[in-house]
């Protein structure tokens, strides 16, 4: 059943994130094409801008769902209460403190940014909506741990899928009524936030009907817990932004408009690829989380390293796909575009990615055991390298925006090798040399991809979008096929295959009543 659940949740999130895939490669060259890069680009710095609100806000909400399911699964539902509540009424109150300062920003706009000045108006509407929607999403982020508590991760898909659908009819119409603006864009998402929101409140009452926000159930002493214990994910948070979140600001700032678009294209693919990430981790955290609740430590490990696999050879698929066939997917997405420079610096934006199948277990793990502060420090002091290394080469280089994607990658490869990978296989007990391993994998399941691929591009010459998705398409199911038989265990196989049979004649009992 557990497997079951597992299957079920991690389908919907990769459907999910491929419904949400395929309307940013609609969207985006359609925004490039009409509006141009220069003001394509300020919907990421505009999106980056909630990021650095984040840093104030995650540290009482990023250890929220841990906390709510632990209480959960003790069945101390007046503790859960308390915790759910307390997050709700300090999230309102962050918005009231921010409200004054974002008005004040987005009025002002042209003084702190490089904005032309016929976009000036756009770039206003687009940062309000941008910032609206932030607060609607913060203040319901609360009830988003229902799906996560009962590890029906599916249903969050589901409400995603709904939610990106809602958003692309909304884009459709006002660019067929009325003339393409990002600020249309930024209405669509608005729309996405308000869906979610009413969904996640839906869901809350009905898997989770013994948690209630009430006014009782208020403690500030639970609030300052929470608080403390995401400090650290504070300073992570921080130090994202300085590794990787300032990319478009600097861009802006010191390089120039056109600069600022191109990078905010090249970070389309990786920020989604990203994105895929977050939401296959999001089918494993929670069954992590139950199991070190109940205190199966071994169970933990046993389905940690299962999780490894299965994260890094998802994530093979995308990472092979943007190193062979990017140039051929560039020059298809945005032909008016250098399709050669765009490749060149989404490969080089990959960075860690490529031990995505342990870097995100591990930032998990850090969450789940409550261990934050040496990740925390880690990426806090690599973020501050990249700020002033990226600084020194652009006031004493030409390296431009070369220095301003590659840095933090290196950087980021770099921590993870040297500090996250040993310190994560500390904090569940086991030897580094297994995390490294497991690390070693992710990059040969890289490597066997991308060699199938570069194999099956040169056959085919992907010219046309009809034969990149058909040589992609072949590379990702010949990949799967040959990993899953050459790395996955026996139990492991066969607990897939038996599923796969299971649902098959699920299917074929109903089709056979709705024909009788």
């Amino acid at each position: 059943m557990k497997n079951k659940q597992l299957y079920l949740n991690l389908l919907a999130q990769l459907f999910s994130f491929a419904v949400s895939f395929l309307i940013s490669l609609f969207i985006s060259p359609l925004i490039v094409g009409t509006v141009g890069k220069e003001t394509y680009g300020f919907l990421g710095v505009a999106n980056n801008f909630t990021s650095y609100v984040m840093i104030v806000t995650v540290a009482l909400n990023s250890l929220a769902g841990r906390f709510v399911s632990v209480y959960y699964h003790q069945n101390r539902y007046k503790e859960t209460n308390q915790y759910f509540t307390s997050v709700f009424y300090s999230n309102v109150f962050i918005v009231l403190l921010l409200l004054v300062p974002a008005i004040v920003f987005t009025l002002n706009i042209n003084r702190f940014l490089n904005v032309p000045t016929e976009s000036v108006q756009s770039v206003k509407l687009t940062f309000a909506l941008v910032f609206v929607g932030f607060f609607i999403n913060l203040v319901s982020s609360i009830f988003s741990v229902a799906t996560f508590v009962t590890n029906k991760i599916y249903l969050s898909s589901i409400r995603t899928i709904e939610a990106n659908i809602i958003r692309l009819i909304i884009i459709g119409i006002s660019f067929t009524l009325f003339q393409p603006n990002i600020v249309y864009v930024a209405l669509a998402m608005l729309g996405y936030y308000l869906f979610v929101a009413f969904t996640n409140y839906r869901y809350t009452k009905l898997l989770i009907p013994q948690i209630k926000i009430q006014c009782s159930s208020f403690d500030i002493r639970k609030v300052w817990q929470l608080i403390i214990s995401g400090f650290w994910s504070s300073i992570t948070a921080l130090s994202n932004v300085l590794l990787q979140g300032l990319d478009l600001l600097i861009s802006n700032l010191l390089i120039g408009v056109s600069a600022m678009g191109t990078v905010s294209i090249v970070k389309t693919i990786p920020n989604m690829i990203y994105q895929c990430l977050g939401s296959v981790m999001n089918v494993f955290t929670p069954q992590l989380t139950i199991s070190y609740a109940k205190g199966d430590i071994k169970g933990m490990i046993s389905y940690l390293e299962y999780a490894c696999k299965v994260v890094s050879l998802l994530m093979a698929l995308p990472i092979a796909f943007l190193v062979v066939f990017g140039k051929h997917f560039f020059s298809l997405w945005m032909p008016t575009e250098n399709a050669t420079l765009l490749w060149i610096l989404s490969i080089l934006s990959l960075g860690e990615l490529v031990f995505a199948g342990v870097v995100d277990i591990m930032y998990n793990m850090f969450t789940v055991t409550n261990n934050l502060k040496i990740p925390a420090l880690a990426t806090l002091v690599t973020g501050v390298l990249n700020t002033v290394i990226v600084f020194l080469l652009l006031n004493t280089t030409e390296l431009g925006i070369y220095a301003v994607v590659s840095v933090s990658s290196i950087l980021a490869l770099v921590r993870t090798l040297i500090i996250n990978i040993p310190y994560s296989a500390r904090c569940v007990g086991v030897s580094p040399l297994k995390f490294y391993k497991i690390a070693g994998k992710s990059l040969l399941f890289v490597i066997i991809t991308s060699a199938i691929g570069s194999v099956i591009a040169h056959i085919g010459n992907p010219a046309s979008w009809g034969l990149l998705i058909f040589c992609a398409g072949s590379m990702c199911i010949l990949a799967i096929v040959f990993e899953f038989m050459l790395f996955f265990s026996k139990e492991e196989k066969e607990s897939l295959i038996s599923m796969l049979k299971m649902e098959l004649n699920k299917f074929k009992e109903k089709k056979g009543g709705k024909m009788v």
